[in-house]
């Protein structure tokens, strides 16, 4: 989490210019979310650990691709679904922020959690460019203070919540592993060349320490 807000407090000023310029949306502030992490029902540490699980994932490309290159096997489905065919077995597992896997109840129907942090994923407050800039200087000044000073807030309340999620997880009696980071960063080094519209960002970052 903390290597993920340097990065957006780093690249804040030229990614929102990007994205106006592209979108034409302006995103005024990263509210936090904490990492993805994997559920289901044995122990994963490692990539090879994936093989033959049917994990479910949004249904997009970018999530298919990288969860074929861990060694699973992706299971589109729309999030509603994700319960019933975990006590079904129709899959074996899931990913998901621990808060929403806890508040889903999905920890009735998997038994193992590991700490894969695989994705982060911001949520970002949006204005439209065009709205934003009618806005007087001042008026403009106002939003990106009170958009900052939103991002302040919300970080450490961030991160304190989801421990207590985790510890009612424990609570549980859920197996939680760790994993080798390393290995899965690995699996899917490639994976920017697949998806080119990202990767003067996935460099951008690289920069920053």
């Amino acid at each position: 989490m903390p290597h993920k807000d340097r990065i957006w407090d780093a690249v804040r000023e030229e990614y929102i210019k990007d994205i106006a310029a592209a979108a034409k949306f302006r995103p005024v502030a990263a509210i936090p979310r904490m990492p993805r992490q994997l559920s289901c029902n044995r122990v994963v540490k490692t990539p090879a650990d994936l093989k033959g699980l049917k994990i479910r994932v949004p249904e997009t490309a970018l999530w298919r691709r990288t969860f074929e290159m861990f060694g699973a096997s992706p299971t589109p489905l729309p999030f509603p679904e994700v319960f019933q065919a975990l006590k079904s077995r129709i899959i074996d597992g899931q990913e998901n922020p621990i808060a929403l896997t806890f508040n889903s109840g999905i920890f009735d129907a998997n038994t193992h959690l590991s700490l894969t942090e695989h994705m982060m994923q911001d949520n970002c407050l949006l204005l439209a460019e065009a709205q934003y800039q009618k806005l007087s200087p001042d008026l403009q000044r106002a939003i990106d203070q009170a958009a900052r000073d939103s991002e302040a807030e919300m970080r450490p309340k961030v991160v304190a919540d989801d421990q207590v999620i985790l510890d009612k997880v424990k609570a549980k009696r859920i197996v939680i592993s760790e994993v080798d980071k390393g290995a899965f960063a690995a699996s899917v080094k490639t994976l920017v060349n697949e998806f080119p519209a990202g990767k003067k960002w996935v460099e951008r970052f690289a920069q920053i320490a």
